[in-house]
């Protein structure tokens, strides 16, 4: 049926956003483990690989913020 099928493109939808907002927090961890124990080379004495993990990281959760606001509007 019909109705099934709408309950399981939206259990997925939400499966996705789940899965993408554990990466995205494993993301900020990671970042700052690495910003902590200063890994990597530095930019203006902040290291560059958890300065790079934290911008990835904003980019990736406004972008779940995004589309979890656009979702709505439907």
């Amino acid at each position: 049926p019909v109705g099934g099928r709408r309950k399981v493109a939206a259990l997925n939808r939400f499966a996705d956003k789940l899965v993408l907002g554990l990466i995205v927090a494993a993301l900020i961890i990671a970042s700052s483990l690495m910003a902590h124990a200063n890994i990597g080379p530095t930019v203006l004495g902040f290291p560059f690989v958890g300065g790079l993990g934290f911008v990835l990281a904003t980019i990736a959760g406004l972008w779940i913020i995004f589309d979890i606001l656009s979702s709505k509007k439907k």
